[in-house]
């Protein structure tokens, strides 16, 4: 090595800031310690030194290395908070342990929520305890005039309280007063407007119940002025014409149909009318039959079930003829009845047709008095009746009840369309010519009407009740709705003419005109 090397400094931990004397003859690294290689001053002594650096003066120019002594403090530091925390934790779960004794120590009670307690609760309570404990005798005398006090206190507040509740209390029952009075006035109130809604909702319902059954008639507006309903076509095929349809009658020549009288004879035919049939039929739909050759006669105007004669032979209803075309239904009311008739042979000539009068048959009479009386008496009886006639009706001069004044009558032949009797409306009168009457009591009706018999509580024909008598005579009927019953003033009473109120009574005359007129 080079004597200008041995200046060099030692790059050690400590050696590298103090420089080499020039009397150094031993380099560093030749030397096993520090101490070796560096001369210590003369005045310096090395065991007087704590340490090597203490004994080997610094240049002016050189500081030692402070970066070891920064990573042994943050060491020791480490290792401090460790040890800490390992003695503070063991210090937790025995203060924890023994709580009550431990809790109001002052290096406790500031941390008592670390411990699992309320720290202001834990806090409150030891000082509490510790006020009272040391410092009960001096405050005491205090505490208790304090207490007289309090209590004086209370006792004003209380009667103070007392009276506020007892003014409050006749004031809450005052005004609770006027209040249930507020609220009966005001329930009755509400009871009155209710009562007043309900009533004007009953009268809605009412207004529209009419209405209802206004608009369920097929008679339309015309119809509800005159009856408020149409009766007649709604239970009973009214074969009829208009009362204006003209016939030829014998010695009359050509007359309206309502101007035919019992007995006429038609021209065509040499017909005889016996009996005479007036409807009101508000409602029943109407066809027109009018050849476009038929030049005598105006357009016949007739119900749609009226059998007419067809060109091939056969008697259908009108409403099926190839002439007929469809008229508004009938609206006429009571001054314009509809009009009918029956005749010797069933045959009516109105113009080029032929028609077929209103009871069509006598085929039919036996299966239908049976049908109805079944049908009245709620039975299946197959028992014919043994009368050969069936025209139900009652004498010229039967008395009829009326419904006002209590216990007026009318006698038969006076009884007006559209009038009211006891039992109903007329809206359907019959002139019949009949050779079977019999007398109960002191009315004279045919033997074929159906009468009420109390002593059996079932209706049954006048044949087998009353006293038979054989004359030639008109007997009038009615058809009555809604009863179909007629009282006399006598107080017997008779089924009308239809005696049931349905197109039902018909089906045994439809099935022998299929059968008679094919």
């Amino acid at each position: 090595m080079e004597p200008s090397d041995i200046n060099k400094t030692y790059q050690g931990p400590i050696a590298e800031a103090v420089p080499l004397p020039n009397n150094a003859l031993t380099p560093p690294w030749k030397s096993d310690s520090i101490a070796e290689a560096v001369p210590l001053p003369n005045n310096a002594p090395p065991w007087k030194s704590d340490s090597i650096a203490e004994a080997v003066p610094l240049p002016n120019n050189a500081q030692p290395k402070q970066g070891s002594w920064f990573y042994f403090a943050g060491l020791l530091t480490f290792l401090i908070i460790i040890l800490y925390a390992i003695l503070y934790g063991m210090d937790i779960a025995n203060v924890s342990a023994s709580w009550p004794e431990n809790r109001c120590k002052p290096q406790i009670m500031p941390f008592a929520s670390l411990y699992g307690y309320n720290t202001a609760e834990n806090f409150n309570y030891c000082m509490t305890n510790i006020i009272k404990d040391q410092a009960g005798d001096s405050i005491g005398p205090i505490y208790q005039i304090l207490s007289g006090f309090i209590g004086t206190i209370s006792t004003l507040v209380q009667t103070a309280n007392s009276l506020r509740v007892a003014l409050a209390t006749l004031f809450g029952g005052i005004t609770k007063v006027f209040q249930e009075f507020g609220e009966r006035i005001n329930s009755l109130m509400v009871r009155i407007r209710v009562a007043t809604v309900r009533i004007k909702m009953l009268f809605g319902r009412l207004f529209a119940t009419f209405y209802a059954v206004i608009y369920m008639g097929m008679s339309g507006i015309t119809a509800v002025s005159n009856f408020g309903d149409t009766f007649l076509f709604k239970f009973l095929d009214t074969f009829c014409f208009d009362p204006d349809t003209l016939v030829e009658i014998d010695n009359k020549g050509h007359i309206p149909v309502k101007d035919v009288k019992m007995g006429d004879i038609f021209s065509k035919t040499k017909s005889r009318v016996t009996a005479c049939f007036v409807f009101y039929s508000d409602g029943q739909p109407m066809v027109t039959l009018l050849r476009k050759h038929n030049k005598e006669y105006q357009p016949i105007l007739v119900s749609t079930n009226h059998y007419v004669q067809l060109p091939s032979g056969q008697y259908e209803p009108a409403v099926v003829h190839p002439d007929a075309v469809p008229a508004p239904p009938w609206s006429g009311g009571i001054d314009r009845p509809l009009i009918c008739f029956n005749t010797h042979d069933h045959k009516i000539p109105i113009g080029d047709y032929m028609f077929l009068d209103y009871d069509e048959t006598e085929r039919g009479d036996k299966a239908t008095m049976r049908a109805l009386r079944n049908i009245v008496n709620n039975s299946d009886s197959k028992e014919d009746d043994t009368i050969n006639e069936y025209s139900p009706g009652v004498s010229e001069t039967t008395k009829i009840a009326l419904k006002e004044p209590k216990g007026a009558f009318c006698i038969a032949k006076n009884i007006k369309l559209g009038q009211k009797i006891q039992s109903g409306r007329i809206v359907g009168i019959v002139k019949k010519e009949v050779k079977n009457f019999v007398r109960i009591g002191q009315d004279l009706i045919s033997a074929s009407s159906l009468i009420w018999r109390p002593q059996t509580n079932s209706w049954e024909r006048a044949y087998k009740v009353g006293i038979s008598i054989q004359k030639n005579d008109i007997a009038y009927s009615f058809v009555v709705t809604p009863s179909a019953t007629i009282i006399t003033h006598h107080g017997l009473s008779i089924r009308d003419y239809v005696e049931v109120h349905s197109p039902d009574s018909e089906d045994a005359y439809k099935k022998e005109i299929i059968v008679q007129y094919l």
